[in-house]
């Protein structure tokens, strides 16, 4: 059985959300309100590897099952 580790999402006060995993420390994701015309929200990836890589969307729970995967 493979065990999955969810990512814990706290908001922040500017209207998006952080989320981290395990025991790394820090933000490994974040999902916050994007500039126009990028689209209404943008997820930011800080794991090793894959540092920098942003998706675009429209639904910040999109984004967030997008970092899931």
């Amino acid at each position: 059985m493979t065990e999955t580790t969810r990512i814990r999402w706290e908001p922040t006060k500017y209207g998006g959300w952080t989320g981290g995993t395990g025991t790394l420390d820090g933000w490994l994701f974040q999902v916050w309100k994007a500039p126009a015309p990028v689209g209404p929200w943008r997820l930011e990836s800080g794991l090793p590897g894959n540092f920098g890589r942003i998706e675009d969307g429209r639904d910040p729970d999109e984004l967030k099952a997008e970092a899931e995967r």
